[in-house]
């Protein structure tokens, strides 16, 4: 979690997943029980979410056979 650099007053969530298939794997961004954003992982395995304002988020990440909720965090 860093600033927004393009947003004063807001966040972004820069994450990375390894050991795993990068083929279509989805990562949500879950807001208050509503899907606040979605993005599919690069060919590196990275992903990023800009353009957050504070609050408290869940990350979810998930693919034709796995569905894994990576908890939930304050920005």
């Amino acid at each position: 979690i860093q600033p927004d650099m393009n947003q004063p007053g807001h966040k972004e969530v820069l994450g990375s997943v390894v050991g795993t298939t990068i083929n279509a794997i989805h990562v949500h961004l879950w807001k208050n029980e509503q899907l606040n954003a979605s993005t599919l992982l690069d060919e590196m395995g990275s992903f990023v979410f800009t353009n957050l304002l504070p609050d408290r988020y869940t990350l979810i990440l998930s693919g034709a056979t796995i569905k894994i909720n990576l908890g939930t965090f304050q920005v």
